[in-house]
Formats: structure tokens, sequence, C-alpha cells
């Protein structure tokens, strides 16, 4: 039996999207805790500059699925974040 058996399209896609949270949250926690331990400014940089990947690629997830409604009820509570007062960081 196939491992999507019984399941709706709209529960894949949510797991899918939580998965990808989960694995893009727990990068920026990793790589911020790395980057405080570099060794040298530059690796410092460069490690912070993976964080700031990794939670600009959440926040956009975050807003497609508030976007998109893909997970209803998770979302509720959720504002979209105003882009206007919170411009993305550039990297240095």
């Amino acid at each position: 039996m196939p491992a999507f058996a019984g399941m709706t399209i709209s529960s894949v896609v949510s797991g899918f999207f939580n998965t990808l949270l989960i694995r893009r949250s727990t990068s920026v926690a990793a790589n911020y805790r790395a980057s405080c331990l570099a060794q040298s400014k530059a690796s410092f940089i460069a490690k912070l500059s993976v964080v700031l990947e990794e939670a600009d690629e959440s926040s956009f997830y975050l807003e497609f699925i508030i976007d998109e409604k893909i997970m209803k009820h998770s979302c509720q509570h959720i504002d979209t974040m105003d882009n206007e007062n919170n411009p993305p960081v550039t990297p240095l």
C-alpha cells in the first residue's frame, strides 16, 4: 500500500511544510550556536550569514503558508509580518 494511502492532499502538503519549518528553524538555531563558537571574525560572519539565509527562508515559508491558507487552524493566531517596518536584513 502506498505511503500516502488514505491521506488527503491537504494533510500531505501540511505535513510537508511542517517538516520543512522544523528543519529550517532547527538549522537557524544550530548555525547560530556554531557562529558563537567561530574561531575568527570571518568565520563568525560566514556562519551568521547562513543563519540569516535560513531565517529568511523560514519567514518566506510562514508567509506562504498563511497566504495560501495551507494550515488553517495552525495559523489563525499568527499575524503577517509588516515588511515596511521590518525590512529584510541584507548580509554583509
